[in-house]
């Protein structure tokens, strides 16, 4: 992995790629307006460059699992502990599915916004 100095609009707009993406650790924004804006917006792409979804996917499970609760506290015929088990996966699955789609609209996004400056 290494770090990639972005230099130009067309090194920006190279980094929307996943493929391109890969080998980059760590992005460095070296453009000619070197303001706040640019810095807000490096963290952004930094924080999503490799976002997995694992913060998602937990708060996904943690509303599952106050669900689950809910469910076996109200309902009449208790739920099943495998459906609970399938529940909660699912949770997970959908949650970490969802953190990196989420991460890679605002990578995205943090790219146009800088692009389109």
């Amino acid at each position: 992995m290494m770090e990639r100095v972005i230099r130009s609009a067309s090194d920006l707009q190279a980094l929307a790629n996943r493929r391109t993406r890969r080998a980059i650790s760590r992005v460095v924004l070296d453009l000619p307006q070197n303001d706040i804006f640019v810095r807000e917006c490096e963290r952004e792409i930094n924080r999503n460059l490799h976002a997995c979804g694992c913060d998602m996917g937990a708060l996904f499970v943690v509303a599952g699992l106050l669900l689950s609760i809910a469910r076996f506290a109200l309902a009449t015929p208790r739920p099943s502990i495998p459906g609970t088990i399938a529940l909660l996966f699912t949770c997970a699955l959908v949650g970490k599915v969802a953190g990196i789609v989420l991460a890679e609209i605002r990578l995205r996004a943090a790219i146009k916004r800088l692009a389109s400056r």
